[in-house]
């Protein structure tokens, strides 16, 4: 090959007369498919290091991304009192475990675009000038940087493709979450809500009021407001054309007590066989011992503590949707849903 000055391209003047020389002898050496072989390497080495720029910047914007949401959700935990805290946390808990899954996924690709990058430069490059330049393209064992690299982005394409379906799933859980929480507010400033130490404050029967007033809040028709002697369990009845018949046990306690599996017992032993019950609630401003939780999801009766209490009486949840949420056994069998 002879080098024309006067090209557009032309070889650097190195100031090492022996690179120079070096140099000039190899280049005299190449014949065409020489040629063909460096231009090509080149053009693929330039597709990898495009590569490689194409992840490093999408990777920096989802470490920006998933640092700014951090710093949200820590400032969340700290500030948020709404009666949606728990599911928020669950959403934003995914959000992030999506965006912390996408950084690990471009992280490795990235590393592999380095990787190659660097192989491409120590050993393809020389076997393609000094040793046979014409194997550098019939040979079949040879790992193309530019094939390679292209895998790479195939695959971030596909980590792209989830991160965007779990951002409009986020940005929906979201703009659901706000809609409740403006809900929430409103029902706060109506002049409804009752706050868990207005309850605590209260008396049996007033508590027994407070939840047949409740019923009829959701449009129940409230049949029985408070309970007595021999009324078998069910405080307040309620019942509604399409949601069926609904019995309600309160337990009203001034010390934050624990409803035990015998009350929960006598529950299960009326509401339905003697009561006909179609929902069986056990109420009350405090908890419940795990056993009567189990002895519950047996019997298929919904448990209210002071969460769903403060959701129901507080908050102004819906009835539906607070059983919705406390249901811990299969509805089509009747049986525990697994965890």
């Amino acid at each position: 090959m002879i080098i024309d000055r006067d090209a557009a391209v032309t070889p650097p003047r190195y100031a090492d007369r022996r690179l120079r020389k070096w140099t000039g002898n190899k280049i005299a050496a190449l014949d065409s498919d020489g040629l063909f072989a460096v231009w090509l390497l080149a053009n693929e080495m330039n597709f990898a290091l495009a590569a490689f720029i194409e992840l490093k910047e999408w990777l920096e914007t989802m470490l920006e991304e998933r640092d700014e949401f951090r710093e949200r959700m820590r400032q969340g935990k700290a500030t948020r009192v709404m009666a949606t805290d728990a599911i928020w946390h669950d959403v934003a808990s995914t959000w992030l475990t999506a965006l912390e899954t996408a950084v690990k996924e471009a992280g490795e690709l990235q590393n592999k675009c380095v990787e190659l990058i660097k192989g491409a430069c120590l050993t393809e490059f020389a076997n393609a000038i000094h040793d046979s330049p014409g194997t550098y393209i019939v040979d079949p064992l040879r790992v193309v940087p530019a094939e390679e690299a292209s895998g790479h982005l195939v695959t971030l394409e596909r980590v792209r493709a989830r991160v965007a379906d779990a951002r409009i799933t986020h940005y929906n859980a979201a703009h659901e979450i706000a809609l409740a929480d403006d809900g929430h507010m409103t029902f706060l400033s109506s002049g409804q809500s009752v706050d868990l130490d207005e309850i605590d404050s209260m008396g049996h029967r007033e508590f027994e009021r407070l939840a047949a007033i409740l019923m009829y809040r959701d449009g129940y028709r409230v049949e029985r407001s408070g309970g007595g002697a021999g009324d078998l369990g069910a405080d307040v009845i309620a019942s509604h054309r399409t949601r069926g018949l609904v019995v309600l046990q309160c337990k009203h306690t001034s010390r934050m007590s624990a409803i035990g599996s015998g009350d929960m017992q006598r529950l299960s032993g009326t509401g339905r066989p003697v009561h006909r019950a179609d929902t069986v609630i056990a109420l009350t401003n405090g908890t419940f011992t795990q056993p009567a939780r189990n002895l519950a999801t047996g019997q298929r009766i919904h448990c209210f503590g002071r969460h769903e209490l403060r959701r129901w009486a507080t908050w102004g949840d819906h009835l539906v949707d607070i059983l919705e949420s406390t249901r811990t056994w299969n509805h089509a069998t009747g049986h525990p849903q697994e965890a």
